[in-house]
C-alpha cells in the first residue's frame, strides 16, 4: 500500500441494499463532511452524519435510537468520550461500564452491524 492509497479503505460491496454507515458522535463529529468526504476519496458507500450536540456514554442510547437507530446502517463509526472526560477523571469505571453498555445496546439492535 502506498502513501495516501485509500483504496486500501474501500468497504467491498455489501449485499445490502443500504451500503450504510452512520458516523455517530458528539458536538466535534457532528461537523464532519461525510457527505464530501465519501465524493472526494471515491467511497463505494455513503456515510450519514447521525452526531449530535452534548452526546454522552450516559445518554448514547437514547440519542442514538432518536438520530440514528431508524436508518438501520450496515456500519457504526463511534466517536464518543468528548463530554465524558470529567467522569472519566473521576470514575473511569463507570465510564468503562456505561461505554461497555452502550456497545451491547448496539449489538442487540443488529448483532450484524460493524462497530467502528
Amino acid at each position: 500500500m502506498k502513501a495516501f492509497d485509500f483504496d486500501f479503505y474501500r468497504f467491498p460491496k455489501a449485499e445490502k441494499a443500504k451500503d450504510m454507515t452512520v458516523l455517530f458522535g458528539a458536538s466535534t463529529a457532528k461537523f464532519i463532511p461525510t457527505e464530501e468526504l465519501c465524493k472526494s476519496f471515491g467511497f463505494n458507500f455513503k456515510i450519514v452524519n447521525a452526531s449530535v450536540e452534548n452526546l454522552s456514554v450516559k445518554n448514547a442510547k437514547v440519542q442514538f435510537k432518536l438520530a440514528a437507530e431508524s436508518l438501520k446502517a450496515e456500519a457504526l463509526i463511534v466517536q464518543i468520550g468528548e463530554n465524558d472526560i470529567e467522569l472519566f477523571k473521576s470514575n473511569p469505571s463507570e465510564f468503562d461500564s456505561l461505554y461497555l453498555d452502550f456497545i451491547s445496546y448496539l449489538k442487540s439492535v443488529d448483532s450484524n452491524m460493524r462497530i467502528q
